[in-house]
């Protein structure tokens, strides 16, 4: 066993400060637009092993606008407003309300520095992170600030408290000094790669020899959102058209691990990652049909995430709200042809077109009072896909029939504005998917090479639909599909085996 362990502080090594040009002005960083819009971590070569558990990325983010380059260092008035013509932008402009900083990252690539083969090529990073992280913690996990606001992330309280991410700390100095921890708010990300959370890596000449760490940041409409989807006549300071994110004093951080001779000599090459291949489809009729052929050894569940076809980087809806299509009344996933592991189809009822006795007759669900009523109709839709999406049951994540009974009435809410306030709060997510789970509690696997997954859906997508929301009964989906497979790579040889 390692004796000891040794902390390190790693900066990137394309560094792009941050320049105080003016008052509340800056330039620089790592962004997307105006900076640079990769951020490269270089772990060196050394006979120690990484300790996978202690790495975080950290950092501070700061908002500003792209035409000016002022950013916002004062609480003001109006910044407590949660509508009105005093609505202003750093109110306006939220961040997703789930993930935090995890969404400015689309993607995540680790290389060894014994050769340029990709070791780890993660995909829609921050749409899995800000899934996961929904699914995992409760609402008092953001309430008290314990780990998932390290990322910035505002969970349900997001609609009194997202806001203030918006701000830099007030300062009384005319022009801080280039780096001035005064400006950008500080966090700090455990990174979602297989590789970052399996063993700890050998970063000798004869494994790993050294990592390359790439993070490819993603478009600022791909982060921010309005706080309400339409913004009224008298709201024009509400528009955040040239909001933008900075990054600075972004460190990779974490511990070495100092082996003896005889911890090197008996490290195992070959490591088991839990990894996940991202696929990308649409659905785009009433009823739909899927298919991928993944061509993996192992895979252990697939999960499917569905947002509509004009929801990314557009700065009028919530970046992560993924919702089922729209009222869906039946989902089958099958592989070869074949229903598997379950033999029927899984209905909703009731769903939004459903018809329902009351005590004058039929009445339309979603005319109910209570749209927790639609939501009820996904109960084993939901089971499924949360044993499919974390390995097993939880009691304690925000998806509560509450949380998503207050979604149901920000969907069907009128959003034609009036003078002064803007309609369709955009501050609570669906956070929702279709899963088939191969694991039953036992890690089990399935294998797919030459075989294909398939999943049926029906719907009433893109068919103008009365009893749907109108912001969207006219729209077709897109599906992020994630695999969950089990791969094995060898830290000598660089070969991965899926």
């Amino acid at each position: 066993m390692p004796v000891s362990k040794k902390a390190f502080s790693i900066a990137p090594t394309n560094e792009s400060k941050v320049r105080q040009t003016g008052a509340n002005t800056i330039e620089g960083g790592f962004s997307f637009k105006q900076g640079q819009n990769t951020v490269r971590f270089s772990v060196p070569t050394s006979d120690r092993l990484l300790d996978v558990k202690s790495l975080h990325l950290t950092g501070q983010i700061i908002l500003k606008t792209s035409n000016d380059n002022t950013y916002n260092n004062t609480r003001g008035a109006t910044i407590d407003d949660d509508n009105g013509a005093n609505l202003q932008r750093y109110t306006s402009a939220n961040m997703p309300t789930f993930g935090g900083v995890h969404n400015c990252i689309e993607k995540v690539v680790i290389q060894s520095k014994k050769s340029n083969v990709e070791l780890a090529n993660i995909n829609q990073y921050g749409l899995y992170a800000s899934m996961k992280e929904a699914w995992t913690n409760n609402e008092s996990d953001y309430v008290w600030g314990v780990l998932p606001n390290q990322g910035l992330a505002q969970g349900p309280a997001a609609s009194s408290s997202n806001r203030i991410m918006n701000l830099s700390a007030n300062t009384t100095q005319a022009v801080l000094p280039v780096g001035s921890k005064h400006v950008g708010q500080h966090f700090s990300l455990k990174l979602e790669v297989d590789m970052l959370k399996s063993q700890n890596l050998h970063l000798g000449a004869s494994e790993l020899n050294g990592l390359l760490i790439t993070l490819h940041l993603s478009p600022d409409s791909a982060v921010f959102s309005q706080r309400f989807k339409t913004i009224a006549a008298n709201q024009a300071n509400a528009s955040i058209v040239n909001v933008m994110y900075v990054l600075k004093n972004l460190k990779l951080e974490g511990k070495y691990l100092m082996p003896t001779s005889q911890d090197l000599a008996a490290y195992q090459s070959k490591m088991l990652l839990n990894s996940r291949l991202n696929l990308v489809n649409d659905v785009h009729s009433d009823n739909s049909s899927k298919s991928y052929t993944p061509q993996l050894n192992n895979v252990k569940a697939i999960v499917n995430f569905f947002q509509d076809e004009d929801q990314t980087n557009n700065l009028t809806v919530q970046q992560n709200n993924c919702r089922l299509p729209q009222a869906i009344k039946e989902q089958e996933q099958g592989k070869d042809n074949v229903r598997t592991p379950l033999s029927y189809p899984i209905k909703f009822q009731p769903n939004p077109s459903s018809r329902i006795l009351s005590g004058t007759g039929a009445v339309v669900v979603a005319n109910l009072r209570d749209k927790s009523n639609i939501v009820d109709a996904d109960i084993e839709n939901r089971k499924q896909f949360e044993r499919a999406f974390l390995g097993r049951e939880t009691k304690r994540c925000v998806s509560t029939l509450k949380y998503l009974g207050e979604h149901q009435d920000d969907e069907y809410a009128d959003l034609t504005p009036d003078a002064n306030n803007g309609k369709g709060f955009n501050l609570r997510p669906d956070i929702r998917g279709i899963g088939v789970d191969y694991k039953f509690g036992l890690n089990n696997t399935v294998p797919y090479q030459n075989s294909d997954y398939s999943l049926n859906i029906k719907s009433v997508i893109n068919t103008a639909d009365a009893n749907v929301p109108a912001v969207r009964n006219e729209k077709s989906s897109t599906v992020n599909s994630f695999v969950e497979h089990l791969a094995v790579l060898s830290t000598n040889t660089l070969v991965r085996t899926m």
